[in-house]
C-alpha cells in the first residue's frame, strides 16, 4: 500500500481553506509561513512537505489521506444551487467545497459498491416538455401520473442519485444556501445536498429542483446567477410538475380558491403554499392578479417563513449515501477517515449516523469544529 505522504497534492491545501471558510493568507499567518511559499505549494511549483501535511491534519482534524484525495470531475463541474441573494462569497466557497467532497465520496463509494448509475434522459422530445419528463421520472420511480410522491428522497435514490440532507457541519453558517449539486455528464453517480436542515416541504421541492439540473444543465460553462434565468425557471417548473401533477391541480385550485384552502393541497402533496401558488399560475388555473394577491396574503400572514406556515411535512431520511459507505468500509471512524480522506464526524453528519467517542492513534486527528472555533478565537485576539 502506497503511503499517503508519497501522493501529497498541494492544491488540496486550497480545498482545505475553502472547506474551513478561511483565506490562504490567513492560513499562512496561522502556520507562520509566507503567503508566497504557501501559494507555491498550492500551485505545485514547490514540494508539499510531509511535516506541513501532518501539521494541517492536527490543526484541522483531518486524516492525512485528505491531501491525496482527487476527483477531477467533481473539481471541474460548475455547481448549481438555490440560495438567497445575501449569501456571502466566502460562505459560498465553503458550501461548494463541501459539496465537491461529498460528491467525490459518494461517486467513489457508489462505484466500489456496484450501485446502479443514474441514466441521463437523452430523448430530445422528452427534454422539450417538462411535464412529460416529470411523468417519466415518476414512472421510473414506480409512481403513476397522479399520485403524490410519498418520498422524494427515495424516488431519487432509486434512480442512482444520492442525497445529503445537512451538508454543513453543526455550528457553521449555511442558511443562505438551500440546495446544491454538481451536474455533469461525466458523473453518472450524482449527489444532491441540502445546505442545512430545512422544513420538509422546502426540502422536497429543493431536491426536485436540483434533480432538474441533472437532467438539463450538465457541465454548465458558468454558474446560474439569477432566479430569473430560464434554466432556473425550468427547474422550478419541473419540480412543480413532479410534485403537483396537473390533473390533480385541476379541480382543486381555481381563481376563487382562498389561501387557506391551499393547505389541504399542501397536506396531500407535501409542497409549500407558495409553490402551490406558482404551480397554479404556471398551469393558468389562476390569473396573474390572483397569484399576486395570494402571494401578498402569504407575506402578510408570515407564511413565507416555512417554519410559520401551517401543516407540517414529515422530514425524509436518506439511505443511499450511508449504504454505499457501509459496503466498502466497516463504518468505524478510522476506516471512514482512511477511505474518504475526511473526518469521520463529517461523514457521519452527512450519513445521519450518531458519532461515537473515538480515540485516534498517535493523536493525528482532532475535532473539525473545535479546530475552527480555536482558529476564530485566535483571529479575534489579533
Amino acid at each position: 500500500m502506497t503511503s499517503p505522504t508519497a501522493q501529497l497534492s498541494g492544491d488540496r491545501i486550497g480545498a482545505l481553506c475553502e472547506m474551513q471558510g478561511i483565506s490562504r493568507s490567513r492560513l499562512a499567518d496561522d502556520l507562520h509561513i509566507s503567503a508566497a511559499r504557501l501559494s507555491k505549494i498550492v500551485g505545485g511549483s514547490q514540494r508539499f512537505p510531509a511535516d506541513l501535511a501532518h501539521t494541517l491534519t492536527i490543526r484541522f482534524g483531518l486524516p492525512l489521506e485528505f491531501f491525496s484525495a482527487q476527483d477531477p470531475v467533481a473539481e471541474a463541474v460548475t455547481p448549481t444551487f438555490r440560495k438567497r441573494a445575501r449569501a456571502r462569497a466566502l460562505d459560498e466557497k465553503q458550501v461548494v467545497r463541501l459539496a465537491r467532497e461529498a460528491s467525490r465520496v459518494f461517486s467513489t463509494a457508489s462505484e466500489d459498491s456496484g450501485y446502479r448509475t443514474f441514466e441521463f434522459p437523452s430523448d430530445p422530445d422528452l427534454l422539450e416538455d417538462e411535464e412529460q419528463c416529470a411523468r417519466e421520472v415518476r414512472r421510473a420511480g414506480g409512481l403513476n401520473a397522479t399520485e403524490p410522491v410519498p418520498n422524494v428522497t427515495r424516488l431519487l435514490e432509486r434512480q442512482g442519485i444520492a442525497v445529503v440532507p445537512h451538508l454543513m457541519p453543526q455550528g457553521l453558517p449555511s442558511e443562505d444556501h438551500t440546495g446544491i449539486t454538481l451536474p455533469s455528464r461525466h458523473n453518472s453517480r450524482p449527489l444532491i445536498a441540502l445546505g442545512t436542515k430545512v422544513p420538509g416541504a422546502v426540502a422536497r421541492f429543493t431536491l426536485a429542483h436540483e434533480a432538474a439540473h441533472h437532467i438539463w444543465d450538465r457541465d454548465l460553462p458558468s454558474p446560474l446567477t439569477s432566479t430569473r434565468d430560464p434554466r432556473e425557471q425550468r427547474a422550478h417548473r419541473f419540480a412543480g410538475a413532479l410534485l403537483l401533477p396537473a390533473s390533480e391541480m385541476v379541480g382543486r385550485v381555481d381563481e376563487g380558491t382562498s389561501l387557506r384552502a391551499l393547505l389541504p393541497v399542501k397536506a396531500d402533496f407535501g409542497v409549500s403554499v407558495g409553490a402551490i401558488i406558482m404551480r397554479a399560475h404556471t398551469l393558468r388555473l389562476i390569473s396573474d392578479a390572483r397569484a399576486r394577491s395570494l402571494q401578498i396574503q402569504l407575506s402578510s400572514l408570515g407564511w413565507r417563513d416555512p417554519l410559520v406556515e401551517p401543516v407540517e411535512v414529515t422530514d425524509e431520511r436518506p439511505l443511499l449515501f450511508k449504504q454505499a459507505l457501509a459496503r466498502v468500509t466497516d463504518m468505524s471512524a478510522l476506516s471512514l477517515a482512511r477511505y474518504t480522506g475526511l473526518p469521520p464526524e463529517l461523514i457521519n453528519h452527512w450519513a445521519g449516523i450518531p458519532m461515537p467517542d473515538i480515540h485516534w492513534p498517535d493523536a493525528d486527528i482532532i475535532d473539525l469544529n473545535a479546530a475552527r472555533r480555536t482558529s476564530r478565537a485566535a483571529s479575534r485576539r489579533r
